[in-house]
């Protein structure tokens, strides 16, 4: 536009990369497309080079120095790069197998089948005064976090409000408890700060690193990592034996007392 005058400048904050879906499309058609590592990024005429020598021997094929501003979003493609490269092994899991070919493909029973605790016998499997619970949890929350911390792999379905991000908080916290890394992943983002949020208030976001969204690139992960390792650790305190006795015996009486209240008595 005439009077007006523009100002590019390159953003040091974020690492100039090559087109990661041009060079899975010119591997597809055979040309030995240069691997990253092997571009010098800033050098435009250097990579110009490259480019012309690797497509110098296609008919009809030429280089054009242009450039296009635009918004590009490349983050699928190194999912799409691990399903390609692990394709035997992802078609080889018998959980990707269950998601894909449901509860009746041939050897998903066997491989994923377990019998929950039962809600009446959860206080004696898995006591609450010794549960890794970090919030409240009822006893069909403390039932999907004994079969977590237990290694199984189920589907835990509720409406809204019912607690799944509270359970799923007590199931990473559990998990942690174990040694255990723990991947959590979840179509709306929301649903990452709310867990990531309650484990901040337990004393828990040291251990926790946010890979989600756009802001999350190369060198805020490595500034979030930094931040966690130099982070003064934290101690939780064991609770003392008459902690435990005392709550064992609190919880018994709470039990007596709702087993009392719905027992039948004839009149």
């Amino acid at each position: 536009m005439e009077g007006y005058s523009y100002l590019l400048e390159l953003n040091e904050d974020e690492e100039v990369s090559f087109n990661p879906a041009l060079a899975v499309k010119m591997e597809e058609l055979g040309v030995e497309w240069p691997a990253p590592e092997q571009i010098e990024l800033t050098d435009a005429s250097a990579l110009l080079e490259q480019v012309r020598k690797a497509v110098s021997a296609r008919a009809g094929w030429q280089v054009s120095e242009r450039m296009v501003l635009d918004a590009f979003n490349s983050s699928k493609e190194v999912m799409y790069r691990d399903l390609r490269d692990n394709m035997q092994r992802v078609l080889g899991s018998p959980l990707v197998r269950t998601l894909g070919l449901g509860a009746d493909a041939a050897g998903t029973a066997d491989s994923f089948g377990f019998d929950p605790v039962p809600l009446e016998q959860i206080d004696q499997k898995q006591p609450p005064e010794k549960a890794p619970l970090v919030l409240d949890a009822d006893s069909s929350q403390r039932q999907c976090v004994a079969a977590a911390i237990e290694g199984r792999s189920f589907v835990m379905d509720g409406p809204p409000g019912t607690g799944k991000s509270q359970t799923i908080t007590n199931m990473i916290a559990g998990l942690l408890e174990k040694g255990r890394s723990v991947l959590f992943v979840s179509e709306k983002a929301a649903a990452l700060d709310v867990v990531r949020n309650r484990l901040e208030q337990v004393g828990l976001d040291d251990y926790v690193l946010a890979l989600h969204s756009n802001t999350a690139n190369r060198k805020q992960v490595a500034q979030e990592l930094g931040r966690s390792l130099a982070a003064p650790r934290r101690s939780f305190p064991a609770a003392r034996r008459d902690e435990l006795l005392k709550a064992e015996e609190l919880r018994r009486e709470l039990s007596g007392y709702a087993a009392a209240m719905n027992e039948h008595h004839e009149g």
